[in-house]
């Protein structure tokens, strides 16, 4: 891209989801416009931050002037139920579950709210 005025200050990708950070909104607006015109099959959406916040995978990151903290995100269709132990689903699935589940200081740390990230 020639202009780097459109170009995003941020670029964080996991898997097909990706974090940036742009100017403005109609800098991202014009990235968005970029992005979508370098193939036809090839459908880029944005989402926008709303309150200051954006949810980025399983984080929520929340932003304070220079300053960005995150916290553990629960999408609206989250129903808190785990897979039975008698279930047909590899057993090292299961084993990893029981262990994030109770990893030493893991839910409490992550309900206090994780971490901050001055820029």
């Amino acid at each position: 891209m020639a202009n780097n005025q459109s170009r995003p200050s941020i670029w964080i990708r996991y898997v097909d989801v990706t974090f940036s950070l742009f100017d403005s909104k109609d800098t991202a607006t014009r990235f968005l416009d970029f992005l979508n015109s370098r193939h036809p099959n090839i459908s880029v959406t944005i989402e926008l931050e709303e309150n200051r916040e954006i949810p980025f995978v399983d984080v929520c990151i929340k932003r304070d002037h220079n300053t960005f903290s995150t916290t553990v995100h629960h999408k609206k269709t989250l129903t808190g139920l785990y897979t039975k132990w008698d279930s047909f689903t590899p057993r090292k699935y299961k084993s990893n579950l029981i262990r994030t589940l109770t990893y030493p200081g893991g839910s409490q740390d992550f309900s206090k709210g994780g971490h901050t990230v001055s820029k």
